[in-house]
């Protein structure tokens, strides 16, 4: 009987995940493609999406090339039972009950990724991880103003390779540095305000929440018909947070 030593079962699973992370950032990818990412040769690539697509993540489309597949919903439907989730949905419950008119986001900053774990509008809650701008993500940007230049940066360049650079030209920095630079000067109070770069009279504030979690999470509140103005907007914030918080500690 044959048996696989640990070290190469772990090497395979560790492999496995770089491939569907690969994929699902910057796929549909062929086999030698992929293995060229990976330094692997394209022989080592096929048996690693074989074993992929036979457990429902990965499938071929139409031009013979490799793409996740509907089995990455189902992990990513898990990220709801989650304990900080959980406890996120029902504080958010309540702030819209208090604030029915607010749109609120909370994101948290998992490694090299601004994830948006929940999101209330017009009294529906949802969690959400669109492809939306890193560079027009208010609390995206309050989380990677917190980082190093060089890792905030790398981030919000490789968010503008997957989904694109948004916001209104004239009103938003080109770059990455410029847009870290200038999202730092734009904090007071602990909160990041940002006015009209997604639209006009669309503000939103955003500010760092305190968590059981070690990674950072921050708390957005939407203005979408600008109707605060920039005191009211902190104040707000910092209401919620604290409402929030207590749902979380």
């Amino acid at each position: 009987m044959s048996i696989t030593p640990a070290g190469a079962g772990n090497q395979s699973l560790a492999r496995g995940l770089q491939m569907l992370r690969i994929l699902a950032d910057d796929g549909p990818l062929t086999a030698t493609e992929l293995g060229a990412r990976l330094g692997i040769h394209q022989s080592s690539a096929s048996r690693g999406l074989a074993a992929l697509i036979e457990a429902g993540y990965v499938r071929k489309d139409d031009h013979g090339r490799f793409e996740c597949s509907y089995g990455v919903l189902g992990l990513a439907d898990s990220v709801s039972r989650l304990p900080l989730v959980k406890r996120l949905r029902a504080g958010a419950r309540k702030i819209i009950e208090r604030y029915p008119d607010v749109t609120i986001a909370v994101c948290m900053l998992w490694r090299q990724d601004v994830l948006h774990l929940a999101r209330a509008r017009t009294g529906q809650l949802s969690l959400w991880n669109g492809g939306w701008p890193l560079n027009v993500s208010t609390p995206g940007l309050r989380l990677l103003a917190e980082l190093p230049d060089d890792e905030a940066v790398a981030i919000l360049d490789r968010s503008r390779e997957r989904v694109g650079w948004g916001g209104r030209p004239g009103q938003v920095p080109e770059t990455a540095a410029e847009t870290i630079t200038l999202a730092r000067k734009m904090i007071t109070d602990e909160v990041l305000l940002v006015d009209g770069w997604w639209r006009p009279h669309h503000a939103t504030g955003a500010i760092l929440v305190r968590t059981p979690e070690p990674a950072p999470v921050s708390l957005a509140v939407v203005d979408e018909a600008g109707d605060l103005d920039p005191t009211e907007h902190k104040l707000l914030l910092h209401r919620i947070r604290r409402d929030l918080e207590a749902h979380l500690n």
